[in-house]
């Protein structure tokens, strides 16, 4: 007799066969559809001075190397959970974030709350582990890599964040003040920082053709899901810190002079450090004669000779030694610098920052291919820097940076004086500012700083030069240095 089995349709049995049809079902879905829209980098823009991202739609990876996980926890956190932390970031994308965020590290690094709500948008951005919820890439080309293989290169993406998060983000930076006592923000949104909003300040970061972004950014601030190209995006939500609390329990709140709503959680007279400036303005009254360049009369400021001549007083000034308490004090000792320990120079506002304080960088040339005629010199390089002072690299043949060794910008108001308009080149005097820590070492520095200068004036009475310092720099209101003259 033949017997047929009978199959099991029990509740049990189908119950069991539902499970098993789903988790086949989530692990097709996980197989074709990844959490990153980028991993890598492959291809420039603008020419050979943006590294792109390379289109990526798998899961996210680990680091490769420790300096680039070191970077990722440095900057991102909020993200870093732990040594096998996987990120849409490769180490060689982290590095180029690092180098991107030194000069808004400059501007915003002394209120944490803004920094690391500033950092959050480009961290996640950059290496979010979960991507494809808030971003959506726009826009590709073609890349041929070292191996001869295509892949795509992207160019723009979209970037959903969250409104109240974006707000946040904005309010705890808005009146956070820069190096030279404006707002930070007039020099991150494209627009004095009273017109500034978030809107207006993300979609200024985010243009590849104004800010350093190395593509375009397409924010997108709402409180719903937004539909874009037919992808549904989910608005990041960074949740921000208001910048009167600490962002851990070993950071602190912003300081009042950034932070008008930090004023309860401060005695006053424990703000510090406080900045001076030494200052130097020099005029040549005496020489009329012009530097023709390229359709451009340059004052005599701008001739070569005359410009090694104030580097090397800028230089000397830098190197001047001076005694407190058996020790010896160098500018180095008392100076800002900003982004230190990784940078230990001193925040110097001068056009020869322009050249990285170099008189090799300032005799720099390029000629044609003949070798006959010069294509590029300082006076270009000077030219593209007073219009991009935050530039890595100019775009002339010369390609070398306009920021200044310290890690940021010099901007051209800081570092001329009496020119016409915008033509910085009809400039009649040259302008150098060293930013100081206010303390009883700065005071001894500055008595050899009067007495150098002071001989120097005397040596070069054809010059008209002025200097002084003034400080303690704080907010308005609270207590207002008088200048000391000499």
């Amino acid at each position: 007799m033949c017997c047929t089995s009978v199959p099991d349709n029990s509740p049990k049995q189908r119950k069991r066969m539902i499970i098993l049809a789903l988790l086949s079902l989530f692990a097709l879905f996980d197989d074709c559809v990844g959490d990153c829209v980028w991993y890598g980098q492959c291809g420039y823009n603008h020419g050979y001075r943006q590294k792109l991202n390379c289109k990526y739609t798998g899961p996210p990876k680990p680091f490769s190397t420790w300096e680039g996980l070191q970077k990722f926890k440095e900057y991102c956190p909020s993200l870093y959970t732990g040594s096998d932390v996987r990120t849409c970031c490769s180490d060689d994308q982290m590095l180029t974030l690092d180098t991107q965020v030194r000069f808004p590290r400059l501007l915003l690094q002394q209120c944490p709350s803004c920094f690391y709500n500033f950092m959050n948008v480009w961290c996640y951005l950059t290496c979010g582990p979960n991507q494809t919820e808030y971003m959506s890439v726009n826009a590709t080309k073609p890349y041929v890599t070292p191996k001869n293989e295509t892949v795509e290169a992207v160019l723009s993406v979209n970037y959903a964040v969250e409104t109240d998060s974006a707000h946040g983000m904005f309010n705890s930076c808005r009146d956070v003040q820069s190096y030279d006592n404006s707002r930070a923000l007039s020099f991150m949104c494209g627009e004095d920082a009273e017109t500034c909003t978030p809107q207006r300040w993300l979609d200024y970061m985010g243009n590849s053709s104004k800010s350093e972004a190395p593509f375009d950014i397409y924010f997108s601030l709402s409180s719903r899901n937004v539909t874009i190209n037919n992808t549904v995006l989910v608005p990041l939500d960074m949740k921000p810190v208001p910048c009167y609390k600490a962002v851990s329990s070993t950071s602190k709140p912003c300081r009042c002079t950034d932070c008008p709503k930090a004023l309860c959680e401060f005695v006053l007279p424990t703000v510090s450090p406080l900045f001076r400036t030494e200052n130097i303005i020099i005029r040549r009254p005496k020489n009329s004669t012009r530097v023709p360049w390229k359709n451009k009369n340059f004052t005599s400021i701008f001739d070569i000779t005359f410009m090694h001549q104030i580097l090397d007083l800028q230089l000397s000034i830098t190197n001047l030694t001076a005694e407190y308490r058996n020790e010896n004090i160098t500018l180095e000792d008392i100076c800002y610098a900003p982004l230190r320990p990784d940078n230990n120079n001193c925040t110097v506002m001068s056009i020869f920052n322009y050249y990285q304080n170099s008189h090799e960088m300032l005799d720099k040339v390029v000629m044609d291919d003949y070798g006959w005629f010069v294509v590029a010199n300082y006076l270009d390089h000077f030219l593209y820097c007073v219009w991009d002072p935050a530039a890595l690299a100019d775009t002339t043949k010369l390609s070398i940076p306009c920021l200044g060794t310290f890690g940021g910008p010099v901007y051209p108001s800081l570092a001329l004086r009496d020119y016409l308009g915008q033509e910085y080149w009809t400039a009649k005097a040259l302008v150098i500012t060293f930013d100081v820590l206010n303390s009883k070492k700065v005071k001894a520095w500055e008595k050899t700083f009067y007495a150098f200068m002071k001989e120097y004036k005397t040596l070069n009475k054809d010059l008209d030069i002025t200097y002084f310092s003034k400080g303690p720099r704080i907010m308005s209101g609270l207590n207002d240095g008088a200048a000391m003259k000499t």
